[in-house]
């Protein structure tokens, strides 16, 4: 007797959201987020080793014996359906036992497996199931919704827009029919989309174009100047090697740069609202930038910087990321294909561009 799999079915007939994970411990979806179809009705489906109409599987929430829900294994692919308690988000486990007595039920005493798949997953809640039910949903959205408070710009504008499920928010344009796979890097749970047969969905992308509030914030970041100065070391050799004297200030070709930078550490903000942070998380800036320089003894003097570049990401929350408002959004996100009335907790592209133009930000010698 085996529990192979466990599939969510809150979209029906859907396989994207299953355990195992194609990892090992640490992996994002591992213990698995999924939604109720409506209410409080839980769907899954259940992979077996074998069919034998003795053996039953059934759900029961973790640290109890109460079988919530059950079904004879008549075939190795079985629906599980029941009901979790209200307003919540706890954690279950998918059991197996035969039947003993023989009253056509799992009983809490005949369990004798339990699913676990995960090598060194043993007191951990790998292989366990995280199920959002309707009242956890709403009340999730309500406090999503309300983070867009007082002094924040966009990224406030982007979580209401998560949370509300608008397709517009304020300083940028939005970009349609944007495809998206259950398995896009970065994604952290295959969530907030309504996955087709070929676990695809139709999304959005919101274009932070130069000039906008947020590509401002970047021009002023400390996240750009980290990579203007690493662009300085790597290239000062070359420079000082091709320094003549005739231009006194010459410009250097283009370097080309890929960064992959955590905006909210290196935006911190002791006071106010880490915009960039909250709005974009972790990305990878793509671009060039060139230097106005002269020779200084055996140092190099930089006169003004151009750098342009862009970067893109994908608007998600994970439940890990913690208990506050990552794992409050990430709820909405988990309830979206079968919860929400519209786009609420689907998820979406954002990309924004930046051109500092000639600046004076990061002159100086180095």
């Amino acid at each position: 007797m085996d529990i192979e799999e466990v599939i969510s079915d809150q979209i029906a007939g859907n396989d994207a959201n299953k355990l195992p994970t194609a990892f090992y411990v640490g992996e994002p979806n591992n213990p698995m987020l999924m939604a109720t179809r409506s209410g409080q009705n839980a769907r899954l489906r259940v992979k077996m080793s074998t069919a034998n109409d003795l053996i039953y599987v059934g759900a029961r929430k973790i640290e109890t014996q109460n079988i919530l829900g059950f079904a004879q294994v008549t075939t190795e692919e079985i629906n599980l359906d029941f009901n979790v308690p209200e307003e919540s988000h706890d954690i279950y486990e998918i059991v197996a036992g035969i039947d003993t007595n023989q009253n056509q039920k799992l009983d809490d005493g005949e369990v004798t497996t339990v699913f676990e798949k995960t090598p060194g997953g043993s007191g951990q809640y790998w292989d366990r199931i995280i199920i959002v039910d309707k009242e956890q949903f709403d009340e999730s959205q309500s406090t999503v919704i309300g983070y867009n408070v007082i002094g924040s710009e966009y990224a406030g504008d982007l979580v209401e827009a998560f949370g509300q499920g608008s397709i517009a928010v304020d300083d940028a344009s939005t970009e349609n029919q944007i495809m998206i796979s259950s398995t896009e890097p970065g994604l952290s749970h295959p969530l907030g989309a309504k996955w087709d047969g070929s676990n695809q969905d139709v999304t959005y992308r919101f274009v932070f174009d130069d000039g906008d509030p947020a590509s401002e914030d970047v021009d002023d970041s400390k996240a750009l100047k980290q990579i203007v100065e690493k662009m300085i070391s790597t290239h000062k050799a070359s420079m000082l090697a091709a320094y003549t004297g005739t231009p006194e200030w010459p410009v250097s070709p283009y370097y080309q740069f890929d960064e992959s930078i955590d905006l909210i550490d290196t935006e911190k903000e002791f006071i106010g609202i880490n915009e960039l942070g909250n709005a974009f998380g972790k990305v990878d800036f793509k671009g060039q930038v060139r230097f106005s320089y002269k020779k200084v003894g055996d140092e190099i003097r930089i006169g003004s910087t151009e750098v342009i570049g862009s970067f893109s990401d994908l608007y998600d929350f994970a439940y890990g990321g913690g208990a506050g408002r990552a794992r409050q959004a990430s709820m909405v996100q988990a309830g979206h294909a079968s919860l929400a009335n519209g786009n609420n907790g689907k998820v979406f592209f954002t990309h924004l561009n930046f051109d500092s133009g000639w600046s004076n930000n990061w002159n100086g010698d180095y």
